[in-house]
């Protein structure tokens, strides 16, 4: 329950900083978004880097029977789970939002590199989950 309401109360903030930043683009909201966006491209390339490491790893465990994956909770939790329909659109509000408050505030590099992360992060883990089901498993059960 403390996650979730933590969880609510900071897409509570950033979506109120997403309108004061749209509103006036001169504003300190739009520098929080920056480094709020910077952080998300932090984000995106650990994810990626972590989902590369541990679908290596699982695919190595399922090569070897006598060898046991390590990193399986960061597995499922970037490769395996699938993202609520609600949680997709949500994040996908946020993330216009946050491209275009930059964008209005005049942060063009930081808006495309944000972006372009973004971007990469979806591709990378649409392609380890792709190479699951082609090995003929599902990645919801893992």
């Amino acid at each position: 329950m403390k996650a979730l309401l933590s969880s609510l109360i900071f897409n509570v903030v950033i979506a109120v900083l997403l309108v004061l930043g749209l509103n006036n683009p001169d504003g300190v909201a739009v520098n929080f978004i920056a480094v709020w966006a910077l952080f998300g491209c932090l984000v995106c390339i650990g994810g990626s880097v972590l989902a590369a490491v541990s679908y290596e790893d699982w695919f190595a465990s399922q090569s070897d029977p006598y060898r046991t994956p390590k990193h399986m909770a960061i597995f499922r939790s970037l490769i395996g789970k699938p993202r609520p329909l609600w949680r997709r659109f949500w994040s996908l509000i946020l993330s216009a939002g946050t491209v275009l408050c930059l964008l209005t505030g005049g942060k063009v590099f930081i808006a495309f590199t944000y972006l372009l992360w973004l971007i990469l992060f979806n591709i990378v883990r649409c392609s380890y989950r792709r190479r699951i089901k082609e090995a003929g498993l599902c990645p919801e059960s893992l």
